[in-house]
């Protein structure tokens, strides 16, 4: 076999895993970047998708992208979802960051970190149409010093 074929069967493979990697992904959005990396609490993230299939159940996650020496062991959140009818439900949201040892939890690559957390599991919408999402945090801190981003990661269970 020579190289060319080769490289055009490894390439071939590698789109192929990474495609598979996240078939059930069906949104993931972040919000800019909070200036000096300081979410403020009055700053509410917004987030708006489509789901046309309510026959599925869905898991819904919370990303937040911080800083290398965030200081905190926790970031307390809510996430609000509202129907295409006005119906608003919301959930608090406990992130933990940094485990009992003191070692992230997030993925670090130089002084950015990323972590997602499975906020809801197995959550079925109950209307087709557009879906708001609302990330806001109510840590005692204000502003919160760290964070650079939040974002919403919704997959197809894939249990079902």
């Amino acid at each position: 076999m020579n190289m060319k074929r080769i490289f055009t069967i490894l390439l071939t493979t590698g789109l192929i895993g990474l495609m598979a990697c996240d078939q059930g992904k069906v949104y993931e959005k972040h919000s800019p970047d909070f200036g000096n990396y300081e979410w403020e609490k009055k700053e509410s993230v917004e987030f708006k998708t489509n789901i046309d299939d309510i026959s599925l159940s869905y898991d819904i996650y919370v990303a937040v992208r911080h800083i290398y020496g965030f200081p905190y062991k926790e970031i307390e959140l809510i996430l609000s979802t509202v129907s295409p009818s006005g119906e608003i439900a919301s959930v608090p949201i406990l992130v933990n960051v940094i485990d009992e040892n003191n070692k992230y939890l997030s993925e670090c690559a130089g002084d950015y970190c990323d972590l997602e957390i499975l906020a809801i599991d197995d959550f079925r919408f109950k209307e087709k149409g557009t879906q708001t999402f609302r990330i806001s945090h109510t840590n005692p801190i204000d502003p919160l010093p760290g964070v650079m981003d939040v974002g919403l990661v919704i997959r197809k269970n894939i249990t079902q």
